[in-house]
């Protein structure tokens, strides 16, 4: 790797990794926002988005930071743009059986259409009780605009399975946390 010192004090490195502007700042990347929401109520799996029931973790022991991200009926807005990092984790449960639970991250690009871009699975095969099962579904999503770029949540299942909730832990959570500069 070969450094460039320009004259107005720029260093530049040859892979491009490396960047110090003008003012002498170095500037790093890492996690800017991280910004949590809960299932606060336990409901069926209801065969299409989640609209309702989500609340912020606002507990002394769930970190935030940064900008927060806000809700609407489950329709979630970053408020930067930038990369992001989204992680769904359903706690699922059934007395019954059902081949399969499915819980979705759906993005949007213009603010109406969505479409899958992550999954995750589970199957209950066990009907001596309610049996639990964890699924989860992480992806990075590239926010280019913050007024279109949106997110939804989107569950289904072959049963009769729902999904648990708690609004002190993370039990039914999406997390978003803002990656980079």
């Amino acid at each position: 790797m070969a450094l460039t010192i320009y004259a107005n004090g720029k260093i530049e490195s040859s892979s491009g990794g490396l960047q110090v502007p003008t003012n002498g700042v170095w500037v790093t990347g890492g996690i800017t926002i991280i910004d949590t929401w809960r299932l606060t109520s336990d409901m069926g799996v209801p065969d299409g988005y989640v609209t309702s029931n989500w609340a912020r973790a606002t507990d002394t022991m769930t970190k935030q930071l940064g900008s927060a991200v806000t809700e609407s009926s489950g329709l979630f807005t970053l408020p930067e743009t930038g990369v992001w990092r989204i992680n769904l984790q359903l706690e699922i449960y059934s007395g019954q059986e059902s081949r399969w639970v499915e819980g979705q991250i759906h993005g949007s690009t213009d603010g109406s259409s969505f479409s899958r871009i992550a999954n995750g699975l589970v199957g209950i095969f066990d009907t001596s009780g309610n049996v639990h099962q964890s699924l989860t579904a992480s992806t990075y999503y590239n926010v280019t605009n913050t007024s279109n770029n949106k997110i939804k949540v989107y569950l289904s299942d072959a049963g009769s399975a729902t999904n648990e909730s708690n609004s002190i832990a993370n039990v039914s959570f999406i997390e978003f946390a803002k990656v980079g500069m």
